[in-house]
């Protein structure tokens, strides 16, 4: 495994390098700060497919590698410090910070070591020494990319991270849980420049992260100059299907950073020169296959620079916006690749870009527009309108692949019976074959192309009818609402009625003075007061008063004053006391509506025209309440106003009382 390690780093070199000359040209120039990470979570130090041993073979290969161009390495000028984080993360191994490798050959063989040891804990899988160390139950990003810039000076000139790992972050029962690690991190690189992060993820599964390790490489990648000879520094592909590709992968990023460290063998100085490669053109011919969540995407090679490809690169974009999807098969050159886990029903367009290991080549024009296709998901719970013999169905489109039609099918609650089923290529259908009376439930089925949804949930109970009451019962409580609407409005009217018939005007004469209204009645409270012009009764509320008057009807009131109850006829005197105890003769009068004052009669006009609309108020008032005594309880005029306030002061009334 080790020499297949080593021979897929060198074969990748060789095609990505211009040449030995230009990687070494860096040497000694400029100083360079990289930490390696390494990720030790259980899902890799237990992973039944033995990637743990795997990856441990091509960390062997590359500290076979430091052991061959580790004069490089002297005449370089890189420091070197490793990482090993699951839920925690903490500098480990021992004595693997910090390891400055310029001139110091002692330091070269100590770096080697590490390798080896984080070799040799990959290698015991789940009986690794650092599960003691650290948790590794669960994986934290942030926990480890905040360790790494412990460890990298604020002043580097050429700081990198290397971050290898297998999991996505997200360290159940924290407060940490599905966060933006980019975010996150912010703090602990705030400044730093130049800086490069270049993320290594592993796993066939690893598309489920890789959108944050991407995002993490391009927020921090900083102002960082390719090695001198080289035509750019870019890391197009931070997911890796094998534990030999993510090696690779490794290694190949010590190279890119420290300048020093080769993956291809040092070339003898007879090396012929390597020629300057052609230009990278776009893959041509793309095209995009919809199939079951998935797509495929073929192309043609680029019509310039096809022999120098090394991968192809392939992104989808929904057409509504959003985050794409990228091929995850690692690097190949096949003319085809097929992205997993898209949602069914999202139209996507596809493009291609070919790279030779070191640039990436232009994109190709974006594809037509593909939908991806899939089963439809279940619609909703069906609403039912019953009908005669029949019910109208509706349902909600569930989300996902589209549906070509849905299915309904209605069965008798209590069971027993065929389903009664009809189908429609809109989501809501009339059902006919049903009995009416009989209680049925119903559920609904999206269908496309490729299959049909699981059911809906049924819909709720409902019997078929017949006749407007029949199927609509609610009518019933419809009318009966109405008739009770109706009784109460008859009652209503009733007791206004009634209420009215008793209101009256109340005037009150005192020991023969002035007659002075009290207001509304048929029951007021009065005192008996006095001023420049005799003794007069004010109006009170009735409860509390020491006396108090209620017109029963039929011209009559009844007068109480104390334990004193006198049943007086209108216009007859009645004795009562005032507060000092001395006795007043008080006669009551009422009227069906307010008369009008001598006041109210004359304002707004002369005296001659007050006079005569007095005496015609006077005359015509006369005979509607003397006709209303002659009558009583038969009344005709019109229904008296509302209470108008408290009682007008003091004034002669115009117009007669009944006597």
């Amino acid at each position: 495994m080790r020499a297949v390690v080593v021979a897929v780093l060198t074969s990748l070199v060789l095609a990505s390098v211009a040449g030995a000359s230009l990687v070494l040209a860096q040497t000694g120039l400029e100083p360079s700060d990289v930490v390696l990470i390494f990720d030790v979570s259980d899902s890799i130090l237990d992973s039944p497919e033995r990637t743990n041993v795997e990856f441990a073979d091509a960390l062997e290969g590359i500290a076979d590698r430091v052991d061959v161009v580790k004069d490089d390495l002297a005449s370089g000028n890189a420091t070197i410090s490793f990482v090993v984080f699951g839920k925690t993360a903490i500098p480990y191994p021992a004595n693997c910070s910090g390891i400055h490798l310029h001139g110091d050959l002692a330091a070269i063989a100590r770096f080697e070591g590490c390798l080896r040891s984080i070799a040799g804990e990959y290698r015991a899988g789940i009986k690794a020494p650092v599960r003691t160390k650290v948790d590794t139950l669960y994986t934290d990003h942030v926990a480890a990319l905040d360790e790494a810039a412990k460890l990298l000076p604020k002043t580097s000139s050429r700081a990198a991270v290397i971050f290898f790992t297998d999991g996505k972050h997200d360290p159940p029962g924290t407060a940490r849980d599905n966060e933006d690690v980019v975010a996150r991190v912010a703090p602990a690189f705030q400044g730093r420049a130049p800086l490069a992060i270049l993320p290594v993820g592993l796993g066939a599964g690893a598309g489920a992260f890789q959108t944050e390790l991407a995002a993490i490489y391009q927020a921090y990648f900083r102002d960082m100059q390719p090695c001198e000879g080289r035509a750019s520094f870019s890391w197009p592909q931070v997911i890796f299907p094998s534990a030999d590709a993510a090696g690779s992968a490794v290694a190949l990023a010590l190279q890119e950073v420290t300048c020093s460290f080769t993956v291809a063998p040092t070339p003898t100085p007879t090396q012929a020169p390597t020629p300057t490669p052609i230009a990278l053109g776009p893959p041509i011919g793309v095209r995009v296959l919809a199939a079951d969540r998935s797509l495929t995407i073929q192309w043609l090679p680029p019509s310039t620079g096809a022999e120098s490809v090394t991968d192809y690169i392939v992104r989808c974009t929904p057409t509504s916006g959003g985050l794409g999807a990228e091929s995850q098969e690692g690097v190949s050159t096949a003319l085809e690749t097929r992205i997993d886990g898209l949602v069914a029903g999202t139209g996507y367009t596809c493009v291609v870009a070919a790279t030779d290991g070191v640039t990436i080549g232009p994109w190709s024009p974006d594809s037509a527009a593909v939908v991806v296709l899939g089963i439809p998901s279940a619609p909703s719970q069906p609403r039912a309108e019953p009908l005669d013999s029949a019910a109208r169905l509706s349902v909600t489109p569930g989300t996902g692949a589209p549906a070509e039609q849905y299915v309904f099918e209605c069965t008798i609650t209590a069971g027993g019976g065929a389903p009664v089923r009809a189908a429609s290529q809109t989501p809501t259908v009339v059902v006919g074959g049903l009995t009416n009376g009989v209680t049925y439930q119903c559920v609904a089925y999206a269908e496309g192309s490729l299959g049909r949804s699981p059911a809906s949930p049924a819909s709720a109970s409902f019997s078929p009818c017949s006749g407007l009451l029949g199927c609509n019962p609610w009518l019933t409580w419809v009318g009966a609402g109405v008739v009770l609407a109706a009784l109460a409005g008859g009652v209503a009217l009733f007791m206004q009625r009634y209420r009215r018939r008793n209101l009256t005007w109340i005037t009150a004469q005192v020991d023969g003075g002035e007659n002075r209204p009290l207001g509304w009645g048929p029951e007021l409270g009065i005192r008996l007061d006095q001023d420049e012009t005799g003794w007069f009764a004010k109006a009170l509320p009735p409860e509390g008063a020491a006396i108090r008057v209620r017109y029963r009807g039929e011209n009559r009131f009844l007068v109480t004053a104390g334990s004193r109850i006198a049943d007086v006829h209108q216009g007859d005197a009645t004795p009562v006391r005032d507060d000092a105890g001395v006795t007043h003769q008080v006669i009551l009068r009422r009227y069906r509506d307010r008369p009008v004052s001598r006041k109210e009669a004359g304002a707004g006009a002369g005296t001659e025209a007050a006079t005569s609309t007095t005496a015609a108020t006077s005359t015509a008032l006369d005979a509607r309440l003397e006709g209303a005594e002659d009558k009583a309880g038969t009344e005709t005029a019109p229904e008296p106003p509302e209470p108008q306030g408290p009682p007008e002061p003091p004034e002669a009334q115009v117009g007669p009382w009944i006597s």
